[in-house]
């Protein structure tokens, strides 16, 4: 797997993720709160 950002001038905002050897993606975002942190994932897609 290996992560980077949509934007490369956002490095905090989405992220795309890259699994299964490169077939896969999704694209998700971190929503940073004290008592329940959440990984939002926004798009999926999976040959």
């Amino acid at each position: 797997m290996s992560v980077e950002p949509v934007q490369s001038t956002r490095p905090s905002g989405e992220h795309v993720l890259y699994f299964d050897h490169g077939r896969g993606w999704l694209r998700y975002h971190f929503v940073p709160r004290t008592t329940d942190p959440q990984i939002v994932i926004d798009e999926c897609y999976w040959q």
